[in-house]
């Protein structure tokens, strides 16, 4: 089964978003008082790979129709 750059592309997404979503809701559950300068910056990378997701995720669909 060969892999193309567009399924890397969206397993790296997925990866990003699930951790930096896990630290930051384990922050706001349990109180480890991560400093904002560390929850932010996770954040931003979170929101700049959310349309990247939805892209490679609308190109994979496409991809798997045709």
């Amino acid at each position: 089964m060969k892999i193309n750059k567009l399924d890397i592309v969206w397993g790296i997404c997925l990866i990003t978003i699930v951790l930096g979503s896990l630290i930051v809701s384990l922050n706001n559950v349990f109180g480890f008082d991560f400093p904002k300068t560390m929850i932010v910056p996770i954040g931003i990378v979170d929101l700049i790979t959310l349309p990247v997701l939805a892209f490679t995720t609308v190109k994979k669909m496409q991809k798997n129709k045709a």
